[in-house]
């Protein structure tokens, strides 16, 4: 991109980049892309990560992304969301229901959804 286009990646540009691996399936290379970026990780990035692992089912990466995007966004509640599906989908209900309790323990709510309408 650099040589070709003159154009400097940005956080953004990488997070199309991790979004497009981790759709194909890609986790492993995703992973890498994102260790390997000059800058940090934004909390896009992660989450772009942990919902490619939801659509692969796979709860050792969801687990990474987890981790690194409560770090940046403690009071999120999707991580935990989405790991307690996978460990209820993967068999794991008691560790779905200990994340559960945790969420409720910290106070972390889930945001109710809301949509906007034009008049």
């Amino acid at each position: 991109m650099q040589l070709l286009y003159q154009i400097e990646p940005r956080p953004h540009h990488y997070a199309c980049m991790v979004d497009l691996l981790g759709q194909a399936g890609f986790l492993y290379d995703a992973i890498d892309l994102i260790h390997s970026m000059p800058c940090e990780p934004h909390s896009g990035i992660w989450g772009d990560l942990l919902g490619a692992s939801r659509i692969h089912l796979r709860l050792d990466v969801a687990k990474l992304a987890a981790r690194q995007l409560l770090e940046l966004e403690p009071d999120n509640s999707a991580p935990c969301a989405v790991l307690s599906y996978l460990c209820s989908f993967a068999g794991r209900k008691s560790n779905s229901e200990q994340l559960r309790m945790a969420q409720r323990l910290k106070g972390v709510k889930k945001s109710p959804g809301c949509s906007w309408i034009t008049v």
